[in-house]
């Protein structure tokens, strides 16, 4: 009798830095080997970790619609800079586990899936 072994989860890559510390160039060169991709850096990680207390309880799904709408909506996040469907990606977080964290994964998981990448991950030079 032949078993598989579970699926092992898909985990993130973080490359974090000091500014102009070279992460732009390291988050470029993850684009080369198969299965990674960093997207440009997005503005909504920290500040949503930040604010969580002001999206409530994500349970509630009226405040995970606005969660993905803050994610998905605003000039400062940079989400337009992505090339991702934002109602899709909304929808996404919407339908997704009630959690920060998942809400917050779903976009750079959105970002690796358009490039054909398994393992997505996040640039962060603050």
């Amino acid at each position: 009798m032949v078993t598989s072994a579970p699926p092992c989860p898909v985990r993130p890559v973080f490359v974090l830095g000091r500014p102009r510390s070279g992460t732009t160039l390291l988050q470029l060169t993850p684009h080369a080997p198969p299965g990674i991709a960093l997207p440009p850096e997005t503005r909504f990680v920290l500040p949503a970790y930040s604010e969580r207390l002001r999206f409530g309880d994500l349970g509630d799904s009226g405040n995970q619609a606005r969660l993905a709408a803050w994610i998905t909506g605003r000039e400062e996040t940079r989400f337009h800079e992505l090339g991702l469907d934002a109602g899709l990606v909304a929808e996404r977080v919407e339908d997704g586990p009630p959690t920060l964290g998942s809400a917050l994964g779903i976009t750079p998981g959105a970002y690796a899936e358009r490039h054909g990448k398994v393992h997505w991950g996040d640039k962060r030079p603050a």
